[in-house]
């Protein structure tokens, strides 16, 4: 009698694996509860904070950095002879050794003052500068659970998966 052929089963196809990455989030609560459920999916998932622009803090009018603090000094003692007295030197920061030449919250305010310098014969800067605000993402990795994209964007219909670079933080996990 022929030996009997042994069927081998066929292999499962793995379902793909990729990175993902959701945000900007705005609060932390929300992306915290965002890689919870990606975790409940079978996905690692890591929320991470992101930096960003918010809104108007002050509107500041200065003269750009001189080329030393003997200059930006002797500008402002210029200025001062000139009748300006509400002016600073800077001595730190990115605007070091510039000139302050005022700072406003109200943007309306500011415009004034540089209409004032600009008939004085000053070309000042004027620059809105803006709060940091916090947001935050949360980067998955892994095949997930079937299905998972398509129950995440009923779970959050109001946030983007996209599809983003695996690093290897996220894909240590998998």
């Amino acid at each position: 009698m022929p030996e009997p052929e042994l069927i081998s089963p066929r292999p499962r196809a793995p379902s793909p694996t990729g990175c993902y990455r959701v945000g900007p989030i705005t609060y932390r609560v929300d992306a915290e509860a965002i890689a919870a459920w990606a975790r409940l999916q079978g996905l690692a998932a890591e929320t991470r904070g992101e930096s960003g622009e918010g809104d108007v803090a002050y509107y500041q009018v200065y003269l750009p950095p001189f080329s030393s603090r003997e200059e930006a000094e002797q500008a402002a003692e210029n200025l001062k002879a000139a009748g300006l007295t509400d002016l600073e030197v800077m001595y730190q920061g990115s605007l070091k050794e510039g000139v302050s030449l005022g700072v406003y919250r109200q943007e309306a305010s500011a415009p004034r003052r540089l209409a004032q310098l600009r008939e004085m014969g000053i070309t000042p800067v004027l620059d809105a500068r803006r709060k940091e605000r916090e947001r935050y993402a949360v980067a998955m990795s892994g095949r997930g659970t079937d299905n998972w994209q398509a129950r995440f964007a009923e779970a959050f219909p109001d946030q983007t998966l996209q599809t983003s670079p695996c690093e290897e933080s996220t894909t240590a996990g998998r």
